[in-house]
């Protein structure tokens, strides 16, 4: 029997790897270094490797995770466009080398050895040599279709004469920037009063998903190929013989390539690209390790989630040695209280990195950090840095010690200590720092849902003092709006349409909109479903929200102190006097009581629905035990049709997916 504390901390890496999944792949915007993130899945792995019941169908070790934005088109892969799993040490690779080894009869079994690199993964497709479609991963079954902004690339060829009698060809590759393109095209932007990009890959992504090419084709980006997914004629039988082939067809392949014969020669290339990498014009954070043989690579098959021919042997992060020149806090958007240190600016893997997060006051403690001090910086993954270590021989007796702020050093509030938290936070409404963060929250899709109110939008309200908490949104007029630069009668008026809509999004989307620290869309909408209206949640006491499913301890204490606090009781008011639907009552909802009828069943809803929201049948589903997703999947079981599904209804029937009309829907669980 698996302990309750086990089955807690699955659900969490969970939770957490999703989140860091849809941050990373959708908004190109991550909050946790690659190393960080990697760590959470090994755990996840291993967890459930020593307790199988533990794995269930929703687990992200079981499924690639669907990362396809609806602004796309969507393009079906000939063959899923799988991810890859990781080693991090020698032990580690020699073990899957060896399992590798039990399958095969071969005395010698050839490697190639590939570059990883950090870019967005993507297929083409050609047609009789002419470049018909080009998709990312997405799900790994269907991605988004980037064909217009992929042809802006200059060195992907748009047709290949040599292809001109092969029918169909899909061919896998990675999008990238250089280095160096990246240093020049930060330049340009600082020169001209533009904001720097963060990193090489975000900003690769980002690029490759504009929605007008002409921004794409005024971005560097690059291109390498590694293998071919479908071929209508036949193609070569080994690995290397295939990235051969690529480059005659013209599609750039790496030049350091390598085909080999034992794991003594992986390590030795590992431990050589792991100090040599930074000499490279690209970002690269491992080595991918394929078999050679393509029929053996069929013969091992694969999961779900990878293949299980090839593994990626991560390097270790990058560090660099520079000076702390000052310690600074961040105030989130739960108003949690985050420690900066300001670097004497220094490069890291060609990256300029200026700043790096120290955490909380106890891993300052913990390191012994000081204003002043040199310091060992690392990016982990190659994206978010943090000081790894204090060079205490390095101190010239001029470090000044750090201490945490005892009030918000953007509202002046006092901040509080939470237990069994680390952070400290800042717990006022109306603070300033956490107003701009938590309004960006509260307007999002999955929340309130606001079309039009962007961040540099939020800003600008907030600045001009047009708002004060979230609920002052609901008090904007026209004149307010069309003040204000850029807005026009036109934009104004939309964005005051959006805002007027949003009055009618159900309970669970206003609970998620306040931004109480851990309660996330799930917990969100057990909340709605148990409590019915925003009264009864205030009012609940840590009896009442312990015993539900999914509401831990954690997530009770902070349910409560929120509502304890006396500024956000006065925003429920004034949402309240704003007319927000605050209750749990629809006509979807009226005469439907809780079951567990749509039990693990997965939906997909597009189109216009006529007896209520989208976000309503969409807590239905979860109410009833269902699984909803924006994308189809091979794993979808239902696609719900209101009026103009557009081409989510073809895709379903060439997937044979069953379709639903939102009446069907109700009677299923009525």
């Amino acid at each position: 029997m698996v302990n309750e504390e086990l089955i807690q901390r699955v659900k969490y890496l969970h939770q957490q790897i999703k989140y860091h999944n849809e941050l990373y792949y959708e908004l190109d915007s991550p909050e946790i270094s690659d190393y960080d993130y990697d760590n959470l899945f090994k755990e996840l792995k291993t967890l459930e490797k020593n307790h199988p019941s533990l794995i269930s169908s929703e687990s992200p070790t079981q499924s690639i995770q669907d990362n396809k934005l609806e602004i796309f088109s969507q393009i079906s892969h000939e063959s899923p466009m799988l991810s890859l799993s990781n080693v991090f040490s020698e032990e580690e690779f020699i073990s899957w080398l060896d399992k590798i080894k039990l399958n095969t009869s071969k005395k010698i079994l050839e490697l190639v050895s590939e570059l990883k690199f950090d870019g967005l993964a993507i297929s083409l497709t050609y047609i009789n040599g002419t470049l018909k479609h080009a998709a990312t991963r997405g799900d790994g079954f269907i991605g988004e279709d980037v064909t217009n902004n992929i042809k802006t690339i200059d060195n992907i060829p748009k047709n290949i004469y040599s292809l001109k009698n092969v029918a169909k060809i899909e061919i896998r590759g990675e999008v990238y920037i250089k280095k160096s393109k990246f240093i020049a095209l930060n330049s340009i932007r600082t020169k001209t009063g533009l904001p720097p990009f963060s990193n090489p890959r975000n900003t690769a992504a980002g690029s490759l998903r504009q929605l007008d090419p002409k921004i794409t084709r005024e971005r560097p980006l690059d291109a390498f190929f590694y293998n071919i997914a479908f071929s209508t004629t036949q193609i070569p039988n080994t690995q290397y013989e295939i990235l051969e082939y690529l480059n005659n067809l013209g599609l750039q392949t790496n030049p350091n390539n390598q085909k080999i014969i034992s794991g003594d020669e992986v390590l030795k290339l590992h431990n050589y690209w792991g100090e040599e990498r930074s000499k490279l014009d690209y970002d690269c954070d491992g080595l991918v390790i394929k078999i050679n043989d393509i029929n053996l690579q069929k013969q091992l098959g694969s999961t779900s989630r990878e293949p299980r021919w090839a593994v990626a042997f991560k390097f270790n992060s990058e560090k660099s040695k520079t000076k702390i020149l000052d310690i600074q806090v961040n105030v989130g958007r739960s108003g949690a209280i985050t420690p900066i240190a300001i670097l004497d600016p220094v490069y890291i893997d060609g990256v300029k990195v200026q700043s790096a997060t120290l955490h909380n006051y106890s891993y300052i403690q913990k390191k012994e950090i000081m204003i002043n001090d040199y310091v060992i910086v690392e990016r982990a993954g190659e994206v978010i840095p943090k000081v790894l270590e204090v060079i205490k021989t390095s101190r010239k007796g001029d470090e000044k010690k750090f201490e945490m702020p005892e009030n918000c050093p953007s509202c002046n509030e006092k901040l509080f200590d939470t237990p069994n938290e680390a952070a400290i936070f800042c717990l006022n409404s109306f603070c300033k720092e956490k107003l701009i963060r938590l309004l960006e929250h509260f307007v999002s899709k999955d929340a309130m849902e606001i079309d039009g109110v962007g961040k540099k939008l939020v800003d600008i309200l907030i600045n001009a003092e047009y708002i004060y908490d979230i609920s002052d949104l609901y008090f904007l007029n026209k004149d307010d709006l069309i003040k204000l630069d850029g807005l026009g009668d036109k934009s104004a008026d939309n964005i005051l349409n959006s805002i007027q809509s949003s009055k009618t999004k159900p309970l669970n989307s206003l609970i998620f909109s306040l931004g109480i620290s851990n309660i996330g869309k799930e917990a969100s909408i057990i909340l709605a479903n148990h409590f019915k209206n925003i009264d009864d949640l205030i009012n609940a006491n840590e009896d009442d929200l312990n015993q539900l499913p999914g509401i831990g301890p954690k997530m009770t204490q902070n349910i409560i102190e929120y509502f304890q606090a006396e500024s956000n009781i006065k925003i429920i008011n004034k949402l309240k006097k704003a007319n927000l639907k605050m209750t749990l009552t629809s006509g979807y909802e009226s005469n439907i009581k809780n079951t567990n009828v749509l039990n693990d069943i997965k939906f997909v809803i597009t189109g216009t629905l006529k007896a209520g929201s989208r976000s309503e049948i969409d807590n239905l589903i979860n109410k009833h035990g269902g699984k909803t997703s924006n994308n189809l999947s091979k794993s979808t079981n239902y696609l719900i049709v209101g009026d103009k599904p557009g081409s989510k209804l073809d895709d379903a029937k060439r997937m044979q997916i069953k379709i639903l009309t939102e009446y069907d829907f109700i009677k299923m669980i009525e």
